[in-house]
C-alpha cells in the first residue's frame, strides 16, 4: 500500500511540473528541407555542435537519415540550448557517401544551415551557426541545390 501510495505522489508531481524533467534544458529545431527534385534516394542529415568538427563525417553531435517521401520534408529534433550547424546531402544512389566529380565538386544535391552556398570552400561552423534557446522552438528552410 505505501508503495503504490509512493508512485501515485511521484506521478502526481510530475504532472503537475512540481519536479523538473530532465530534459527541460532542451528546445526543438524544425528542419523543412525544400527544392528536392528527385524523390529517390535517401536524405542525410548531419548536425554539429561547437565542440564538434565541422563537416567531419565522423565527429558529429547527431545524424539522422530520412527516406525521400515528398519534395519538401520536416525533420524534428529535440536539443539541448547550444549553437549548431546542419549539413544536408540527397544521397540520390544511396550509397552512403557525397559523389564529387574529378576535382572534387559534389555532383549531389546538399545544403547548409542558413542557406550558406560555398563559394570556392566548404563554409565555416560560425557562417551556419544557429541558436536554440532552452523551451524554444526554431524552425529554419533549407533549399536544397546542385552546382
Amino acid at each position: 500500500m505505501f508503495k503504490k501510495a509512493i508512485i501515485l505522489i511521484s506521478v502526481i508531481l510530475i504532472s503537475t511540473g512540481f519536479v523538473s524533467n530532465k530534459n527541460d534544458d532542451r528546445g526543438e529545431l524544425v528542419i523543412i528541407i525544400s527544392n528536392i527534385q528527385d524523390l529517390s534516394g535517401k536524405l542525410r542529415i548531419s548536425v554539429y555542435n561547437q565542440e564538434n568538427e565541422f563537416l567531419s563525417e565522423s565527429d558529429l553531435y547527431k545524424y539522422h537519415i530520412e527516406n525521400v517521401t515528398s519534395k519538401d520534408l520536416k525533420i524534428f529534433f529535440k536539443l539541448p540550448e547550444d549553437a549548431y550547424a546542419i549539413a544536408v546531402h540527397h544521397d540520390l544512389n544511396e550509397n552512403g557517401e557525397m559523389d564529387k566529380n574529378i576535382i572534387g565538386i559534389p555532383k549531389e544535391p546538399f545544403c547548409f544551415s542558413n542557406n550558406v552556398w560555398p563559394k570556392i570552400k566548404a563554409p565555416e561552423f560560425e557562417e551556419c551557426m544557429i541558436n536554440l534557446r532552452r523551451g524554444e522552438i526554431k524552425e529554419i528552410q533549407l533549399n536544397l541545390d546542385t552546382y
